[in-house]
């Protein structure tokens, strides 16, 4: 992505730059990392001659770029934002992180390699886990999100689904970043969404009583990409009606999660906005 910008014209760390942060927290933690961001803008738009700024986040980056806009003034939004291209964007949560906090998640390896039980600790600690949690902003309260015998848990069930696992700072996590971009309020600048679909994407995860919860469950599979739900991913189309600055929806049929960041239809859309004010 980076390379084709270049070949447009853009120079790394003067047009082209990047704002790594640390994923395993949610932005209710990252002061610091905003107020970094912030200065990251306004010197990127003084070095390019007091051009506006076109901010790329790919998946939970989109998240905090949203959180980012949502506590920023309009006018500076209107100075120094012209676009925010947001790829794969899981603006109501992803219904995996539920496996996550269960019987943990390999990420795709084998088991053998991988153990979910040997990584559930560490995913289990990521405030970022309790924030992805499915929200009430796409799903519905009724929606079953993990069954085992004798219960069913949906988003209204989540301070019982974590006594149940007798990992209560998961709840407390969840309580403490719930809230954060819950609403989805609309960023105030004008939004290129970008997403996959037609990926089979887990959606709910049912436990028998023997694999409750420290073996993986069977897994139904919904549309997505692979790792957010297509009801997430489309959760940009609330703000066409939320805001009054553009949001264009673009779908890139099998386009998986990860894959979105190498996709030459996704590179095309970044760089046919990046090229609309080339520096």
């Amino acid at each position: 992505m980076v390379q084709d910008l270049l070949s447009m014209g853009y120079v790394r760390n003067q047009s082209v730059r990047g704002a790594p942060y640390d994923f395993r927290k949610a932005p209710n933690e990252q002061a610091d990392f905003f107020l970094k961001f912030k200065q990251l803008i306004e010197e990127t738009f003084t070095m390019n001659n007091n051009s506006r700024v076109v901010l790329v986040g790919h998946s939970m980056g989109n998240m905090y770029t949203l959180y980012f806009l949502n506590h920023q003034p309009q006018q500076w939004k209107d100075k120094y934002i012209r676009s925010f291209v947001s790829l794969a964007g899981p603006w109501g949560g992803a219904a995996k992180t539920l496996r996550l906090m269960s019987s943990g998640d390999s990420l795709g390896f084998y088991s053998i390699i991988l153990n979910p039980l040997e990584i559930r600790p560490q995913q289990r600690s990521m405030p970022s886990t309790a924030w992805l949690l499915p929200t009430d902003s796409v799903w519905s309260p009724d929606d079953v999100l993990v069954s085992r015998p004798g219960y069913n848990y949906t988003l209204k069930d989540y301070k019982k689904f974590f006594q149940d696992l007798n990992f209560m700072d998961g709840w407390y996590m969840r309580q403490d970043t719930e809230g954060l971009t819950r609403k989805l309020s609309p960023p105030g600048v004008e939004v290129h969404c970008v997403h996959g679909l037609g990926v089979k994407t887990p959606a709910a995860f049912s436990f028998t009583e023997k694999q409750w919860p420290d073996s993986q469950p069977t897994v139904t599979y919904s549309n997505g990409d692979g790792t957010v739900n297509s009801r997430s991913l489309e959760g940009c189309l609330l703000w066409q009606e939320r805001q009054p600055q553009s949001v264009y929806h673009y779908v890139i049929p099998n386009a998986e999660h990860m894959q979105l960041l190498y996709n030459a239809d996704a590179i095309k859309i970044i760089k046919k906005v990046a090229g609309s004010d080339t520096p």
